[in-house]
């Protein structure tokens, strides 16, 4: 069975199918819902999608586990001047925060068809501001989920770091008797 079955049924029948990219931004202080159009979006959930219109652009998604160009980024351009002290004042509400890219499919009359399929999940990096004057460009960087992937423990598995994290626990104080070494368990 396809995953998209109501999509690939339109796509044989040779009907038109029309694509939205959706980006869904879990904020500190909420969620937001935003797609590259114009005007509202409604998907099978009942979730209203806000439009960035022309002003919005979403980068290339690399389908790969670990992608190699980096993350997507999102960017808003002709932005009001005043918002940029809201966006940088937001950025402790972002940094960290998780963000989804979906695709939604729809017939020719914007008819839903099938449920969105996730592109891309991820967090969010750091958010940038280019100012020109009279508006500014706002650009959103994300980070794959994996980004942390060669980041070393955050603690060893030994005595000092056993009773540093738990006073008074002596778990791991035989540890460093059992490397390279072969314990016969259990003793009868």
């Amino acid at each position: 069975m396809p995953r998209m079955p109501e999509t690939v049924a339109a796509l044989q029948r040779g009907a038109v199918v029309r694509a939205a990219r959706l980006v869904r931004l879990d904020f500190a202080s909420g969620s937001r819902f935003l797609h590259q159009g114009v005007g509202p979006l409604r998907t099978a959930d009942g979730t209203v999608w806000s439009g960035i219109g022309e002003l919005g652009q979403i980068s290339d998604i690399e389908q790969a586990v670990v992608p190699t160009d980096g993350a997507p980024s999102l960017t808003l351009s002709g932005v009001d001047p005043g918002l940029i002290a809201a966006t940088l004042a937001a950025s402790s509400e972002v940094k960290g925060r998780p963000a989804r890219i979906f695709d939604q499919h729809y017939d020719e009359s914007w008819n839903l068809l099938d449920a969105p399929r996730a592109m891309y999940v991820g967090l969010v990096d750091r958010m940038t501001i280019a100012d020109s004057g009279s508006t500014a460009t706002i650009a959103v960087s994300l980070l794959t989920l994996l980004y942390r992937r060669r980041r070393p423990a955050f603690a060893y598995l030994n005595h000092a770091s056993q009773t540093k994290l738990y006073p008074g626990d002596q778990g791991a104080r035989e540890l460093a008797a059992l490397v390279q070494r072969t314990r016969p368990w259990p003793n009868y």
